[in-house]
């Protein structure tokens, strides 16, 4: 890797400069510390929660954060698992607040009752511009998301693993897992496009998505393995990889898409935290060739142009493709992740 911070100091940033990445890609900070006590992991994980157990994007914030907290828990407790003891006295705490950060959203999030949690402002997708998302009613709930939902689900399941561990009660999380998977498959789901919508709940309809967010589910094992099947029909088919940079990496959303422009979010960019989702989901489906090589062309990414959390893939932008900070703390504890497996 030392030639990544060679290139990053010796080239031109291409991109906005110094872009500001999503608040959640910190959680990832986590997975390179050695040792946590609970203090500080609740406060990395939680910061600003309340006593009905809302988890803010940014401390006083009304927008909820996203719910991947439970997922950085359990890949916590997979890389220290020989370990694990001294983790504990931390994950309990941590657990504690994951489930009342759950049980808020549940409770408050689910106007339907069907386990299908709607979001109340942009930046609660992720990302904060996704394309066909309209808020007209401010802090109501209106769009059911797939990312957001993929997170909370795979968030779930993380919870039952790291309650099972901790020797805790899991029967509420395991009923949240089973309800938000099958809302999805029979809402989310449009077969004849091979891949997961939203779902607009002031218009009552589905909004068709370009992003990676309507691929990702894959992560938390939500499709069927047929439904599976046909999303790597559609990854494989689609126009999704750009060649640009010898990147040959999943950009956040389709390059031929009317909204594409490379440059924020949802957008355009290759997001290693969205690659290592989509390389999670693809071995989970037993598409190991896939992941392999989006692994490989991931880290070699980050050991070419350095530690960003995002990259330019296009050919015609001059210089170095990181965008924002060339030593992201996230981007680096993320790679030694990948590196480790």
């Amino acid at each position: 890797m030392e030639a990544a911070a060679t290139a990053a100091r010796e080239s031109h940033v291409s991109g906005i400069a110094g872009a500001l990445s999503p608040v959640w890609l910190q959680y990832f900070r986590i997975l390179g510390k050695p040792v946590l006590d609970a203090a500080e992991l609740c406060e990395m994980l939680f910061a600003g929660q309340r006593a009905d157990g809302f988890v803010p994007d940014h401390p006083a914030s009304e927008r909820a954060a996203l719910p991947l907290q439970g997922v950085v828990l359990g890949k916590l407790l997979q890389v220290n698992r020989k370990s694990a003891g001294f983790l504990a006295p931390a994950l309990r705490q941590a657990f504690e607040c994951a489930m009342a950060q759950h049980r808020y959203l549940y409770t408050h999030c689910d106007p339907a009752e069907e386990g299908l949690l709607a979001i109340r402002f942009p930046e609660e997708d992720g990302f904060g511009n996704a394309a066909g998302y309209e808020f007209p009613a401010p802090a109501r709930p209106s769009i059911q998301d797939p990312f957001f939902n993929t997170c909370l689900s795979w968030s779930n399941e993380s919870l039952i693993a790291v309650g099972h561990f901790l020797g805790e009660d899991v029967l509420e999380a395991m009923q949240w897992h089973e309800l938000t998977i099958h809302a999805m498959n029979e809402k989310l789901w449009d077969d004849k496009a091979g891949q997961y919508c939203a779902f607009d709940l002031n218009r009552d309809c589905a909004v068709p998505l370009y992003s990676l967010a309507a691929i990702l589910p894959l992560a938390a094992e939500i499709p069927t393995q047929e439904q599976a099947e046909k999303m790597l029909h559609v990854l494989k088919n689609d126009s999704w990889t750009l060649a640009g940079r010898d990147l040959l990496l999943y950009p956040s959303c389709r390059p031929g898409a009317p909204v594409a422009d490379f440059r924020t979010g949802w957008r355009g960019p290759v997001w290693q935290a969205l690659n290592w989702m989509l390389y999670e989901g693809l071995l989970r489906y037993d598409f190991k060739e896939m992941a392999q090589a989006l692994r490989k062309n991931t880290l070699h990414a980050i050991s070419e142009y350095g530690f960003y959390d995002s990259y330019d893939p296009r050919l015609d932008n001059p210089g170095n493709p990181g965008i924002g900070s060339p030593a992201s703390p996230a981007a680096a504890a993320l790679a030694l992740h990948w590196l480790l497996k």
